[in-house]
């Protein structure tokens, strides 16, 4: 039988693998997305990140204004053709995310045993006894006395300090009365909702998402859009029937 020969290749230090690479000849695969927020938002800062591998922007509609988030998006334009690279736009909706509405400009405090009141009320403002939610009803999401409720700043959720556990005692209609189990100090950006063992039947596409894709997302030729809270496919085939409508 006729032999072969079998090369090994030397085996890697883990100091090379540190290293950067030299050869430029393959293009990178792994895309990097990176949200665009607050602390990121400058050109000088959209300029660093470009320049580390930022390849897609999230831009994040569960909160800010169209306004915001363009003046976002004119920053990254700069800082693109600044240093030469390319970036792809991603707009992400809401969806059925139930947050608090009507938020006064200062934080809103809160001390254990105190009593506060959900409501589905989109009129009333947030205060230290009343919180409006974004969910059209209570009615069906199986709310009940003992039921355990969580208000937190959004992408912060599970800080003592900053998030709210709450324990229903009582629901009449489309409102919930509910004790505070901690103190704490509700504040950021958003404030997410979130009630044990719901299941969530909002639709896919909240209000504000549809005005987003209509006016934002098609006005600026944004490369993608992602579904936030997703259950199924006939939610993804929803919004790809909004988007060939609307947005074409």
């Amino acid at each position: 039988m006729a032999g072969t020969h079998v090369f090994f290749e030397p085996p890697k230090s883990f100091q090379s693998i540190l290293e950067e690479d030299k050869d430029l000849s393959v293009p990178a695969s792994t895309k990097m997305g990176c949200t665009l927020g607050p602390q990121t938002r400058s050109v000088e800062v959209l300029e660093q990140l470009l320049l580390a591998g930022m390849t897609v922007a999230r831009f994040d509609f569960s909160w800010g204004t169209m306004e915001y988030h363009q003046e976002t998006l004119d920053n990254l334009r700069t800082a693109m053709r600044n240093t030469k690279r390319l970036c792809c736009t991603m707009l992400d909706t809401m969806g059925p995310e139930i947050i608090v509405l009507n938020r006064p400009e200062h934080p809103i405090s809160l001390t254990a045993g105190q009593t506060l009141t959900l409501t589905c009320n989109k009129s009333a403002a947030a205060s230290a006894t009343c919180l409006p939610i974004s969910y059209p009803s209570l009615a069906g999401t199986g709310l009940a006395p003992g039921s355990q409720v969580f208000v937190g700043q959004y992408l912060f959720t599970g800080s003592e300090t900053s998030s709210v556990y709450l324990t229903v005692q009582e629901v009449k209609g489309d409102e919930a009365l509910c004790t505070c189990n901690n103190s704490c100090v509700l504040e950021g950006l958003a404030l997410t909702v979130h009630i044990a063992h719901m299941r969530n039947e909002a639709p896919i596409l909240a209000e504000t998402d549809f005005a987003a894709m209509r006016q934002w997302g098609a006005a600026n030729r944004i490369d993608y859009v992602s579904v936030s809270f997703a259950r199924n496919a006939a939610d993804v085939a929803a919004v790809r029937q909004v988007l060939d409508r609307e947005c074409a």
